[in-house]
C-alpha cells in the first residue's frame, strides 16, 4: 500500500500537459474580430483585451498578444496604450513565477503613464509594482506603493480600481496578522463584486476570506469559503485559481487530522500547477505532500519532497514559499529523530529571514534615496525658476502699485469671509450643543421607561416562582408525580419567561443607547424559524395552537441571525399571546427584488385601525394581556422595529379586527 501512495506523489512531480477552462471573455469572438479589424489602434486595443483575458490562463497567450500589441503601439506612435499594454505583460509573467521580468515590464508600465500624466495607469503601476513587493516580501515597500495607488484611484472616483488595490491591501495586513484590517478590505471588495456581478473576482475574494479563517484556525468558516470559490472556479475558472483552492481545501483537511483527503486534494493541485508552470502553488502543494508524509511517519519520502520544493523555491526566488520549505524540513527532521539535519535546517530558515529583512531595509534606502533624488531636482528647478523670476523684477515694480491695492482688496475679502465662518461655525456648534441636549433627555427618558417597566413587569413572574415553590415546598399532599410535574412545569415556563423578559429588556436597553453589534453571516432562515417554534412549544400547546411554516425564498439572506431571531420570537410570542384556543400561526418566507421577506400571520382578536398606525412607535408602561390573561414585557414591538431599522430592514403589520393579524419583516440580501 505504501509503494502505490509514494509511486503517486512520484508521477504528480512530472508536469502532465492539461487543457485549462477558457476565460470569461469570448477569446474565440476576440480571435474573429481581430481578423477584420482595420485600423492600427483597433488591432490594438483586441490584442490588450487577449492579453488581459489569457493572463491567468494561458500567460504564455497573453505574452504573445501584448508583446505583439506593444511593438505595434511603438511603431505607429500611440503611446496612449503602452502603459496597460506592458502592465497586462507583467500580469502574465507574474501568473508564471518570472517576478524580475514582471517588476520591469511594471515600473516601464509606471514610467510612461507618469511621463503621459495618466492618473489611472499611474495607479495600477503602484498597485502592479506593491503586489510584486508582497510576493517579494517587501511588505514596507507593497503598502506604501497600494496605498498610494488607492487613494489616487479615490481621487478619480475609480472604485473598480480601489477594490483592486483593497484585494491587495487585504492580502498585506494578513501577513502582518492584522486580521480586522484585512477583513475590513476584503469585505469592501466583496460587496462590490456581488453588486456588479464579477462572479470570478468573488471568489478570489473568496479565497483570500478562507485563508484569513485558516489562520486564524476558525477550519469551519475557512473550508465554507474555499468551497464558495471552489464552485465559481470550476465554472469559470483556470487551471491557477483550480490549483490554489485545491491546495487551499487540502491544508483545511490536513489541519482537521483528515490526511487521506488532503493527499487526494495535494495530488490534483499539483498536476494543475505543472501543467502551467505556476510554481508557486506546485511548491505549495510539494510542501502540504512533505508534510502528510511525515505524519504518516514516512521521512524519507518527506524529505525528498521538501528538499524539491526547496530547490525550485530557489530556482524561481521564491522567498516565502523557501522559508516554508526550510521551517517544514526543521519539524521533519526533529519528529524523525536527527537534531543535527534540523539544526542546519533551522539555521538556513533563519539566514533567509535575515537576508530578506536586510533587502527590505535596502528597498527602504533606495526608496528613500530616489525620494532624495527627486527632492534635489525640484531643487534645481526652483533655483532655475528664481533666476527667471528675477529678470523679470522691473516689470513687476512698474505693477506694484496695483498689486498692493489688490492686496488689500484681497486682504478685506479674507477678513469678512473669515467673519461669516466664525458666525456659520458658532451657529452650527449651538445646534450641536441643542442636539446633544435632545439626546441626553431622550436618554433620560429611556431609563425612566427602563425602570418603570422592571418595577411593574418583572414582578409578578417572580411573585409567580415564589407561591409554586412554596407550595412544592410546604404542601404534604402532593403526593402524585404528574401534580408534582405540571407544576415543576408551570415553575420553569414561569422563570423561563422571566428570563426571556430580561434577555429582551437588555437587547432593547442596547439599543436604546447604540451599543447593538450587527454581524452579517449567511442566515439558515428555516433554522431561526425551528428554533422559534421549539422555544414557544409548550405555549402553544397549552391553548392548542398550531405552528405552520412555510418556506417558499431561494436566495441567501446575509444578516445578522439574532436579530431576525429576536425579531420573530417577539413576534410569534405576541400572536401566542394575542390568539385564543384552538387558532393557527404560520410564518411564511419569500424572496423580492432585493430583499427577502418574511410573513408572522396570527389567527388572533387583531387591532384596532387606530392602533395600528403607531404600533411600533411607542413604549407602553403596561402591556397589555393575552386572551388567557398572559402578560408580556410591553416593549417587543418597539425592540423589533430598532432591530429591524438597524439591520437595515423594515416591518409592517396589517391587521382585521377579530380575524388575525399580519406582520411582515424584509430585510435586505446583503
Amino acid at each position: 500500500m505504501r509503494t502505490i501512495y509514494w509511486l503517486g506523489c512520484f508521477l504528480l512531480v512530472i508536469p502532465v500537459a492539461v487543457l485549462s477552462n477558457n476565460p470569461n471573455t469570448d477569446t474565440d469572438s476576440l480571435k474573429a474580430e481581430l481578423k477584420k479589424a482595420g485600423p492600427v489602434t483597433e488591432r490594438i486595443r483586441i490584442m490588450n483585451q487577449l492579453a488581459w483575458a489569457y493572463r491567468n490562463y494561458q500567460p504564455d497567450s497573453a505574452i504573445f498578444y501584448g508583446k505583439t500589441a506593444l511593438k505595434l503601439a511603438r511603431n505607429s506612435g500611440h503611446d496612449e496604450y503602452q502603459s496597460e499594454t506592458l502592465s497586462f505583460i507583467g500580469l502574465a509573467y507574474r501568473t508564471i513565477t518570472e517576478y524580475d521580468s514582471s517588476m520591469n515590464y511594471f515600473r516601464e508600465a509606471l514610467k510612461l503613464a507618469e511621463k503621459r500624466h495618466d492618473t489611472i495607469q499611474i495607479a495600477y503601476g503602484h498597485n502592479n509594482i506593491g503586489g510584486m513587493y508582497r510576493l517579494k516580501s517587501a511588505y514596507f515597500q507593497a503598502l506604501n506603493h497600494i496605498l498610494k495607488a488607492y487613494h489616487l484611484f479615490e481621487q478619480v472616483n475609480d472604485r473598480q480600481g480601489m477594490i483592486y488595490c483593497a484585494v491587495n491591501l487585504g492580502v498585506l495586513y494578513r501577513y502582518q496578522h492584522d486580521y480586522q484590517q484585512s477583513y475590513k478590505y476584503l469585505n469592501e471588495a466583496m460587496a462590490y463584486r456581488k453588486k456588479h456581478g464579477d462572479e470570478r473576482g468573488l471568489a478570489t475574494v473568496y479565497s483570500l476570506l478562507a485563508e484569513n479563517y485558516f489562520e486564524e484556525q476558525r477550519y469551519h468558516e475557512a473550508m465554507k469559503y474555499y468551497r464558495l470559490a471552489g464552485d465559481i472556479f470550476a465554472a469559470s475558472g483556470g487551471s491557477f485559481e483550480k490549483a490554489a483552492n485545491l491546495n487551499g481545501k487540502a491544508g483545511v483537511y490536513f489541519a482537521e487530522g483528515k490526511t487521506d483527503t488532503a493527499l487526494k486534494y495535494r495530488q490534483k493541485a499539483l498536476m494543475l500547477a505543472a501543467s502551467i508552470d505556476a510554481h508557486d502553488q506546485e511548491i505549495r502543494a510539494l510542501i502540504g505532500l512533505a508534510k502528510i508524509a511525515a505524519r504518516n511517519r514516512q521521512f524519507d519520502q518527506a524529505i525528498m519532497l521538501d528538499q524539491q520544493a526547496i530547490q525550485k523555491a530557489k530556482t524561481y526566488h521564491l522567498e516565502d514559499r523557501l522559508l516554508e520549505g526550510w521551517l517544514t524540513m526543521t519539524h521533519i527532521c526533529t519528529e524523525s529523530g536527527d537534531p543535527s539535519k534540523a539544526l542546519t535546517a533551522y539555521q538556513s530558515y533563519v539566514a533567509l529571514k535575515d537576508t530578506i529583512f536586510n533587502n527590505e531595509k535596502n528597498w527602504q534606502l533606495t526608496e528613500l534615496q530616489t525620494a532624495f533624488e527627486t527632492h534635489q531636482k525640484t531643487v534645481q528647478l526652483n533655483q532655475q525658476q528664481q533666476e527667471i523670476q528675477a529678470q523679470k523684477i522691473r516689470i513687476w515694480f512698474l505693477v506694484s502699485g496695483m498689486i498692493l491695492i489688490l492686496t488689500v482688496l484681497v486682504f478685506l475679502y479674507f477678513y469678512y469671509s473669515n467673519k461669516l465662518k466664525m458666525t456659520r461655525i458658532l451657529k452650527h456648534e449651538k445646534q450641536k450643543v441643542d442636539q446633544q441636549k435632545e439626546t441626553l433627555l431622550h436618554l433620560n427618558k429611556t431609563k425612566d421607561d427602563l425602570m418603570a417597566i422592571i418595577a411593574h413587569d418583572l414582578r409578578n413572574p417572580f411573585q409567580a416562582m415564589l407561591g409554586l415553590s412554596e407550595v412544592l415546598y410546604e404542601n404534604e399532599e402532593l403526593q402524585h408525580l404528574e401534580t408534582v410535574k405540571k407544576l415543576a412545569g408551570k415553575l420553569n415556563q414561569t422563570a423561563e419567561s422571566a428570563y426571556t423578559f430580561l434577555e429582551t429588556l437588555l437587547n432593547w436597553s442596547k439599543v436604546q443607547f447604540n451599543q447593538g453589534h450587527l454581524e452579517k453571516q449567511p442566515v439558515n432562515i428555516e433554522e431561526v424559524i425551528d428554533h422559534t417554534f421549539k422555544l414557544f412549544e409548550y405555549d402553544a400547546n397549552e391553548k392548542k395552537i398550531t405552528l405552520n411554516k412555510v418556506l417558499s425564498h431561494k436566495k441567501t439572506l446575509l444578516s445578522d441571525e439574532n436579530i431576525l431571531f429576536t425579531a420573530l420570537r417577539n413576534l410569534v410570542s405576541n400572536a401566542i399571546k394575542f390568539t385564543p384556543q384552538g387558532g393557527s400561526i404560520t410564518i411564511h418566507s419569500r424572496d423580492e427584488t432585493d430583499k427577502i421577506c418574511i410573513d408572522v400571520t396570527d389567527t388572533g382578536v387583531g387591532i384596532a385601525a387606530e392602533n395600528l398606525d403607531n404600533i411600533f412607535d411607542k413604549l407602553p408602561t403596561v402591556a397589555t394581556q393575552g386572551t388567557n390573561h398572559e402578560r408580556g414585557t410591553g416593549l417587543g414591538l418597539s425592540l423589533c422595529r430598532n432591530f429591524i431599522t438597524l439591520a437595515g430592514g423594515t416591518i409592517s403589520a396589517q391587521s382585521h379586527p377579530g380575524k388575525g393579524s399580519t406582520f411582515t419583516i424584509c430585510l435586505p440580501i446583503l
